[in-house]
């Protein structure tokens, strides 16, 4: 288990372009309380830590950086890119909107989301799933400062 809530506030209030003391007045408390918390000298209080989460557009297991070593998120993801690549749409639209219900704010899973609906639109050639990619997929842009590979950016999920 790994957790890393100071460098994800600071990875994340920048992400938003926020400064600390924006970031204070918007959870009402005071920039040094912020710097205490980014350099790891203090702890926020569970409410602030929702407050954060919800202002930054992230879960709170992605804010407070839990990660379980048997991550859960990995498997469901591939599950639905398995189901995706096997054409299985029906199947793996099902699998993402399970998904996206247990994490609505984790780039892994809305963009594999966003991937799905547009394979199963381009395909079928259905109008309602190439609207629910572009709206999957402008959340996932959002939530683009959770991206770890290199190969996807705002350019490629734009193209």
């Amino acid at each position: 288990m790994k957790l890393s809530l100071s460098q994800n506030i600071c990875k994340l209030r920048k992400a938003n372009h926020l400064t600390q003391e924006q970031l204070a007045e918007a959870l009402g408390v005071t920039f040094a309380a912020i710097s205490k918390w980014e350099r790891g000298a203090a702890t926020p209080e569970l409410t602030l830590i929702a407050q954060m989460a919800d202002l930054f557009g992230v879960s709170m297991d992605v804010l407070v950086g839990f990660e379980v070593r048997n991550n859960h998120i990995t498997a469901v993801e591939e599950r639905i890119h398995n189901l995706q690549r096997s054409k299985q749409y029906g199947d793996a639209m099902a699998e993402s909107e399970s998904a996206l219900l247990r994490y609505p704010n984790d780039f892994r899973i809305v963009y594999r989301a966003g991937e799905v609906y547009a394979f199963a639109g381009m395909e079928g050639k259905a109008e309602p799933h190439l609207r629910r990619c572009i709206a999957l997929l402008e959340h996932a842009i959002s939530l683009l400062s959770q991206n770890t590979g290199p190969e996807i950016s705002e350019v490629s999920i734009q193209s």
